[in-house]
Protein backbone atom coordinates (compact mmCIF):
# COMPACT_ATOMS: atom_id res chain seq x y z
CA UNK A 1 0.00 0.00 0.00
CA UNK A 2 1.07 3.60 -0.53
CA UNK A 3 1.08 4.21 3.23
CA UNK A 4 3.75 1.58 3.74
CA UNK A 5 5.77 2.85 0.80
CA UNK A 6 5.72 6.39 2.13
CA UNK A 7 6.81 5.25 5.58
CA UNK A 8 9.73 3.31 4.15
CA UNK A 9 10.91 6.30 2.14
CA UNK A 10 10.29 9.04 4.67
CA UNK A 11 10.69 7.08 7.93
CA UNK A 12 9.22 9.29 10.64
CA UNK A 13 7.40 11.85 8.53
CA UNK A 14 4.28 12.19 10.64
CA UNK A 15 2.06 15.14 9.76
CA UNK A 16 5.09 17.04 8.36
CA UNK A 17 7.76 15.56 10.67
CA UNK A 18 11.33 16.00 9.45
CA UNK A 19 13.08 12.60 9.66
CA UNK A 20 15.54 11.95 12.40
CA UNK A 21 19.04 11.04 11.40
CA UNK A 22 21.16 8.20 12.68
CA UNK A 23 22.79 10.48 15.25
CA UNK A 24 20.29 9.45 17.99
CA UNK A 25 19.30 13.06 18.66
CA UNK A 26 15.61 13.58 19.35
CA UNK A 27 13.60 16.79 18.95
CA UNK A 28 10.58 17.21 21.24
CA UNK A 29 8.06 17.94 19.86
CA UNK A 30 8.83 17.41 16.15
CA UNK A 31 6.24 19.98 15.14
CA UNK A 32 5.01 23.28 16.64
CA UNK A 33 1.65 24.32 15.23
CA UNK A 34 -1.11 26.70 16.18
CA UNK A 35 1.39 29.57 16.46
CA UNK A 36 -0.16 33.01 15.87
CA UNK A 37 2.33 35.82 15.49
CA UNK A 38 1.03 39.34 14.81
CA UNK A 39 2.86 41.77 12.49
CA UNK A 40 5.36 43.97 14.32
CA UNK A 41 5.34 41.75 17.40
CA UNK A 42 7.56 39.00 18.80
CA UNK A 43 6.54 35.44 19.53
CA UNK A 44 8.60 33.41 22.00
CA UNK A 45 8.85 29.66 21.51
CA UNK A 46 10.80 26.66 22.67
CA UNK A 47 11.48 22.99 22.01
CA UNK A 48 13.75 20.36 23.51
CA UNK A 49 16.60 18.26 22.20
CA UNK A 50 17.70 14.99 23.76
CA UNK A 51 21.24 13.68 23.28
CA UNK A 52 20.97 9.92 22.94
CA UNK A 53 24.52 9.47 21.67
CA UNK A 54 27.46 8.16 23.69
CA UNK A 55 29.25 11.52 23.84
CA UNK A 56 28.43 15.15 24.73
CA UNK A 57 27.85 17.48 21.79
CA UNK A 58 27.55 21.15 20.99
CA UNK A 59 24.46 21.63 18.87
CA UNK A 60 23.97 24.41 16.34
CA UNK A 61 20.74 25.70 14.80
CA UNK A 62 19.79 26.75 11.29
CA UNK A 63 16.34 27.65 9.96
CA UNK A 64 15.00 26.99 6.46
CA UNK A 65 11.60 27.65 4.97
CA UNK A 66 9.52 24.77 3.66
CA UNK A 67 6.44 24.22 1.55
CA UNK A 68 4.49 21.32 0.06
CA UNK A 69 6.44 18.97 -2.21
CA UNK A 70 3.97 16.14 -2.83
CA UNK A 71 0.52 14.91 -1.82
CA UNK A 72 1.81 12.74 1.02
CA UNK A 73 2.66 15.68 3.28
CA UNK A 74 6.41 15.63 2.69
CA UNK A 75 7.90 19.08 3.38
CA UNK A 76 9.91 20.57 0.52
CA UNK A 77 12.81 22.35 2.25
CA UNK A 78 13.92 25.60 0.61
CA UNK A 79 17.56 26.33 -0.10
CA UNK A 80 19.68 28.61 2.09
CA UNK A 81 19.26 31.43 -0.42
CA UNK A 82 15.48 31.04 -0.52
CA UNK A 83 15.38 31.09 3.29
CA UNK A 84 16.92 34.57 3.48
CA UNK A 85 13.33 35.83 3.39
CA UNK A 86 10.15 34.66 5.08
CA UNK A 87 9.71 32.88 8.40
CA UNK A 88 13.23 31.43 8.52
CA UNK A 89 14.71 34.94 8.47
CA UNK A 90 12.47 36.07 11.35
CA UNK A 91 13.86 33.50 13.80
CA UNK A 92 16.33 34.54 16.49
CA UNK A 93 17.89 32.07 18.96
CA UNK A 94 18.51 32.77 22.62
CA UNK A 95 21.86 31.04 22.10
CA UNK A 96 23.46 30.16 18.76
CA UNK A 97 24.75 26.88 20.20
CA UNK A 98 23.95 24.57 23.08
CA UNK A 99 26.04 21.97 24.92
CA UNK A 100 24.09 18.82 25.73
CA UNK A 101 25.61 16.05 27.83
CA UNK A 102 25.06 12.33 27.23
CA UNK A 103 21.47 11.36 28.03
CA UNK A 104 20.56 14.97 28.80
CA UNK A 105 17.57 16.96 27.56
CA UNK A 106 17.98 20.70 27.02
CA UNK A 107 15.48 23.41 26.11
CA UNK A 108 16.10 25.53 23.03
CA UNK A 109 14.47 28.97 23.23
CA UNK A 110 13.86 31.16 20.22
CA UNK A 111 11.97 34.24 19.11
CA UNK A 112 10.02 34.99 15.97
CA UNK A 113 10.35 38.69 15.18
CA UNK A 114 7.45 39.32 12.81
CA UNK A 115 7.97 42.25 10.42
CA UNK A 116 5.30 44.93 10.49
CA UNK A 117 4.62 44.30 6.79
CA UNK A 118 4.42 40.51 7.12
CA UNK A 119 1.92 39.00 4.71
CA UNK A 120 -1.18 37.55 6.40
CA UNK A 121 -1.62 33.80 6.23
CA UNK A 122 0.52 30.74 6.83
CA UNK A 123 4.32 30.79 7.08
CA UNK A 124 6.41 27.64 7.45
CA UNK A 125 9.98 26.88 8.47
CA UNK A 126 12.08 24.12 10.04
CA UNK A 127 14.71 24.71 12.72
CA UNK A 128 17.40 22.12 12.17
CA UNK A 129 19.64 20.90 14.98
CA UNK A 130 23.10 19.65 14.07
CA UNK A 131 26.34 18.85 15.83
CA UNK A 132 28.17 20.47 12.90
CA UNK A 133 28.86 24.23 12.75
CA UNK A 134 26.52 26.27 10.52
CA UNK A 135 28.88 26.36 7.53
CA UNK A 136 29.20 22.57 7.60
CA UNK A 137 25.52 22.07 8.39
CA UNK A 138 24.61 23.62 5.03
CA UNK A 139 26.41 20.73 3.33
CA UNK A 140 24.63 18.02 5.33
CA UNK A 141 21.74 16.20 3.71
CA UNK A 142 18.19 16.56 5.05
CA UNK A 143 18.08 12.96 6.24
CA UNK A 144 21.11 13.52 8.47
CA UNK A 145 19.56 16.42 10.39
CA UNK A 146 16.94 16.56 13.10
CA UNK A 147 14.37 19.33 12.85
CA UNK A 148 11.31 20.87 14.42
CA UNK A 149 8.71 22.26 12.05
CA UNK A 150 7.01 25.60 12.72
CA UNK A 151 3.52 26.30 11.39
CA UNK A 152 2.88 29.99 11.94
CA UNK A 153 -0.19 32.06 11.12
CA UNK A 154 0.05 35.83 10.72
CA UNK A 155 -3.39 37.38 11.40
CA UNK A 156 -5.01 39.64 8.85
CA UNK A 157 -6.81 38.86 5.63
CA UNK A 158 -7.05 35.09 6.08
CA UNK A 159 -8.56 33.15 3.19
CA UNK A 160 -9.84 29.66 3.93
CA UNK A 161 -10.94 27.62 0.96
CA UNK A 162 -11.09 23.86 0.60
CA UNK A 163 -12.10 21.43 -2.13
CA UNK A 164 -12.67 17.67 -1.96
CA UNK A 165 -10.76 16.54 -5.04
CA UNK A 166 -11.31 12.81 -4.65
CA UNK A 167 -12.92 10.26 -2.38
CA UNK A 168 -12.38 6.81 -3.84
CA UNK A 169 -10.47 3.58 -3.37
CA UNK A 170 -6.68 3.28 -3.40
CA UNK A 171 -6.90 0.01 -5.34
CA UNK A 172 -9.10 1.67 -7.96
CA UNK A 173 -11.85 -0.94 -7.63
CA UNK A 174 -15.25 -1.26 -5.96
CA UNK A 175 -15.36 -5.05 -5.60
CA UNK A 176 -13.30 -6.86 -2.95
CA UNK A 177 -13.15 -10.47 -1.82
CA UNK A 178 -12.42 -9.34 1.78
CA UNK A 179 -11.26 -6.39 3.83
CA UNK A 180 -9.05 -4.48 4.32
CA UNK A 181 -10.35 -1.72 2.07
CA UNK A 182 -8.03 1.25 1.66
CA UNK A 183 -9.65 4.55 0.77
CA UNK A 184 -8.05 7.45 -1.09
CA UNK A 185 -9.01 10.89 0.13
CA UNK A 186 -7.54 13.97 -1.59
CA UNK A 187 -8.31 17.46 -0.30
CA UNK A 188 -7.13 20.72 -1.84
CA UNK A 189 -6.28 23.88 0.09
CA UNK A 190 -6.93 26.96 -2.07
CA UNK A 191 -6.52 29.40 0.81
CA UNK A 192 -3.51 31.18 2.29
CA UNK A 193 -3.31 29.32 5.62
CA UNK A 194 -2.94 25.66 6.57
CA UNK A 195 -5.73 23.62 8.12
CA UNK A 196 -6.18 20.13 9.56
CA UNK A 197 -9.34 18.32 8.41
CA UNK A 198 -10.65 15.89 11.02
CA UNK A 199 -13.53 13.45 10.94
CA UNK A 200 -14.60 9.89 10.23
CA UNK A 201 -15.63 7.45 7.56
CA UNK A 202 -18.63 5.41 8.69
CA UNK A 203 -18.97 1.99 7.05
CA UNK A 204 -22.54 0.71 6.78
CA UNK A 205 -23.55 -2.70 5.44
CA UNK A 206 -26.54 -5.01 5.26
CA UNK A 207 -26.45 -5.52 9.04
CA UNK A 208 -26.19 -1.83 9.94
CA UNK A 209 -23.11 0.16 10.96
CA UNK A 210 -19.97 -1.94 10.70
CA UNK A 211 -17.18 0.46 11.63
CA UNK A 212 -16.11 4.07 12.05
CA UNK A 213 -12.53 4.94 11.07
CA UNK A 214 -10.56 8.18 11.19
CA UNK A 215 -10.44 9.87 7.80
CA UNK A 216 -7.16 11.63 8.72
CA UNK A 217 -5.48 8.98 10.92
CA UNK A 218 -2.14 10.82 11.09
CA UNK A 219 -3.84 14.16 11.78
CA UNK A 220 -1.93 15.81 8.97
CA UNK A 221 -2.15 19.47 7.97
CA UNK A 222 -2.72 20.73 4.45
CA UNK A 223 -0.50 23.64 3.42
CA UNK A 224 -1.85 26.49 1.27
CA UNK A 225 -2.08 25.95 -2.48
CA UNK A 226 -1.54 22.21 -2.25
CA UNK A 227 -3.36 18.88 -2.30
CA UNK A 228 -2.95 16.38 0.55
CA UNK A 229 -3.76 12.69 0.19
CA UNK A 230 -4.97 10.55 3.09
CA UNK A 231 -5.19 6.76 3.16
CA UNK A 232 -7.61 5.54 5.84
CA UNK A 233 -8.07 1.77 6.00
CA UNK A 234 -11.08 -0.28 7.04
CA UNK A 235 -10.17 -3.47 8.88
CA UNK A 236 -6.40 -3.39 8.64
CA UNK A 237 -5.53 -7.01 9.32
CA UNK A 238 -2.60 -9.39 9.64
CA UNK A 239 -3.07 -11.38 6.45
CA UNK A 240 -1.57 -14.76 5.62
CA UNK A 241 0.40 -15.09 2.41
CA UNK A 242 0.06 -18.11 0.18
CA UNK A 243 -2.28 -19.79 -2.23
CA UNK A 244 -5.95 -20.66 -2.21
CA UNK A 245 -6.14 -22.01 1.34
CA UNK A 246 -4.27 -19.06 2.87
CA UNK A 247 -6.55 -16.59 1.12
CA UNK A 248 -9.57 -18.67 2.13
CA UNK A 249 -8.49 -18.25 5.76
CA UNK A 250 -8.03 -14.50 5.17
CA UNK A 251 -11.57 -14.24 3.83
CA UNK A 252 -12.94 -16.16 6.81
CA UNK A 253 -11.02 -14.16 9.43
CA UNK A 254 -11.89 -10.83 7.74
CA UNK A 255 -15.35 -11.74 6.59
CA UNK A 256 -17.49 -9.26 4.76
CA UNK A 257 -20.43 -9.73 2.42
CA UNK A 258 -22.70 -7.55 0.31
CA UNK A 259 -22.87 -3.89 -0.55
CA UNK A 260 -21.37 -1.30 1.79
CA UNK A 261 -21.69 2.46 1.98
CA UNK A 262 -18.75 4.59 3.13
CA UNK A 263 -19.98 7.92 4.51
CA UNK A 264 -17.32 10.62 4.84
CA UNK A 265 -17.85 13.53 7.21
CA UNK A 266 -15.05 15.92 8.20
CA UNK A 267 -14.71 19.44 9.59
CA UNK A 268 -11.96 21.90 8.75
CA UNK A 269 -10.95 25.53 9.21
CA UNK A 270 -11.72 28.11 11.88
CA UNK A 271 -15.48 27.94 11.18
CA UNK A 272 -15.70 24.13 11.25
CA UNK A 273 -16.79 23.88 7.64
CA UNK A 274 -17.93 20.40 6.62
CA UNK A 275 -16.80 17.96 3.95
CA UNK A 276 -19.43 15.27 3.27
CA UNK A 277 -19.45 12.53 0.64
CA UNK A 278 -20.46 8.90 0.06
CA UNK A 279 -19.12 6.03 -1.99
CA UNK A 280 -20.26 2.43 -2.28
CA UNK A 281 -18.38 -0.85 -2.64
CA UNK A 282 -19.03 -4.58 -2.63
CA UNK A 283 -17.44 -7.44 -0.72
CA UNK A 284 -17.88 -10.95 -2.14
CA UNK A 285 -15.76 -13.65 -0.42
CA UNK A 286 -15.90 -16.06 -3.33
CA UNK A 287 -13.57 -18.65 -1.79
CA UNK A 288 -15.69 -18.86 1.36
CA UNK A 289 -18.84 -18.99 -0.75
CA UNK A 290 -17.32 -21.69 -2.97
CA UNK A 291 -16.30 -23.81 0.02
CA UNK A 292 -19.75 -23.27 1.53
CA UNK A 293 -21.35 -24.42 -1.71
CA UNK A 294 -19.10 -27.51 -1.86
CA UNK A 295 -19.93 -28.39 1.76
CA UNK A 296 -23.66 -27.89 1.04
CA UNK A 297 -23.47 -30.17 -2.01
CA UNK A 298 -21.64 -32.82 0.04
CA UNK A 299 -24.31 -32.61 2.77
CA UNK A 300 -27.10 -32.91 0.20
CA UNK A 301 -25.40 -35.89 -1.43
CA UNK A 302 -24.94 -37.57 1.95
CA UNK A 303 -28.57 -36.85 2.86
CA UNK A 304 -29.70 -38.24 -0.50
CA UNK A 305 -27.60 -41.36 0.00
CA UNK A 306 -28.99 -41.75 3.50
CA UNK A 307 -32.58 -41.50 2.18
CA UNK A 308 -31.82 -44.09 -0.48
CA UNK A 309 -30.36 -46.40 2.13
CA UNK A 310 -33.48 -45.98 4.28
CA UNK A 311 -35.74 -46.72 1.31
CA UNK A 312 -33.74 -49.82 0.39
CA UNK A 313 -33.97 -51.03 3.97
CA UNK A 314 -37.75 -50.56 3.97
CA UNK A 315 -38.10 -52.38 0.65
CA UNK A 316 -36.03 -55.34 1.93
CA UNK A 317 -38.31 -55.67 4.96
CA UNK A 318 -41.29 -55.95 2.63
Amino acid sequence: MRIVKSLLILLLFLSFVVPLGGNAVTVIPPILEGIKAEPGKTYEGKFQIHNGTDAPHIYYFIAQNFGPSDEEGTPGIDSEEESQLGLASWIEYESAQLMVAVGETQTVRFKINVPSDAEPGGHYAAIFTSSSPPDETKKIGLGERTGVLLLVTVPGEIREKSELVEFSFAAGKKLYNRPPVEFLLRIKNDGNVHFKPLGDITINGWGGEKAKIEANPKRGNILPQSIRAFHPVWKAADLKEGGFMAELKNEWNNFGFGRYNAHLEMVWGSNDEKIINNIKFWVFPWRVMLMGLIILIIILLLFRSYNKAIRRGVQKKK
